[in-house]
């Protein structure tokens, strides 16, 4: 999708506290709750942060070349993290709804998107 794809980004330590919320209701037991950060971002956009942290460039394609590529990797033998469930994944469009969990276990994201990429390639900087 050319890096706009929307990727479902993840606050950490608001899963955390869903799963506390869920494990402590009385009407959980049974039911299902996505605890996701509410909203997507372009992935091109949610990736690039990380691209930038090690001197590279972003690469982003048509999904149709990177399906093809991914098909090509396939039949390499070593890693198999790019495949072509990957790239439709990380080209598909659509996002989490959280409304169950945010109305029935009062869930919420804890972080914004910006404020946490910022705190995650920090983090990463002092590790590399």
């Amino acid at each position: 999708a050319g890096g706009r794809g929307i990727f479902p980004r993840a606050d950490v330590a608001a899963r955390g506290a869903g799963v506390a919320r869920a494990g402590a209701h009385p009407d959980a037991p049974g039911q299902v709750f996505t605890l996701a950060g509410g909203a997507g971002v372009p992935t091109a956009e949610f990736f690039a942060p990380y691209a930038e942290l090690v001197h590279r460039r972003l690469p982003v394609a048509p999904t149709a070349v990177a399906l093809a590529a991914a098909r090509l990797r396939h039949a390499l033998p070593g890693d198999e993290e790019v495949n072509a469930h990957a790239v439709r994944y990380l080209a598909r469009t659509g996002t989490y709804s959280i409304a169950r969990a945010r109305t029935r276990l009062g869930y919420a994201p804890r972080v914004e998107l910006a404020d946490g990429l910022e705190r995650t390639v920090a983090w990463l900087r002092d590790r590399l």
